[in-house]
């Protein structure tokens, strides 16, 4: 459960990828909308989700998981988002919200 806090991560590299290539700056990530309804940068509360997610998921890859079962939980955590991801955005999602 903690390294769901990956998802901040993915979600400002992903934004990250889509400004520098796309030159798109109308996100439409809750961590976006909730800069600029405060007020602030839209880079500012994204950016703040970062470093907590960094900090949460350093500790426990670092400081939990063992020493010998820390590339295979790297490994199948990586995996698995892929997975996820391409499962959720290309399958079940449209299916299940009709997009």
């Amino acid at each position: 459960m903690a390294l769901f806090a990956l998802r901040e991560v993915f979600n400002f590299i992903l934004a990250s990828y889509e400004a520098l290539f796309y030159s798109q700056s109308n996100f439409q990530g809750d961590e976006f909308k909730i800069s600029r309804d405060l007020g602030f940068n839209e880079w500012m509360i994204p950016t703040l989700t970062l470093v907590i997610g960094l900090l949460i998921s350093g500790y426990v890859v670092f400081k939990i998981i063992p020493l010998s079962y820390r590339f295979s939980f790297i490994l199948a955590g990586g995996l698995g988002s892929v997975a996820g991801y391409a499962l959720w955005f290309g399958f079940l999602g449209p299916a299940v919200f009709n997009w």
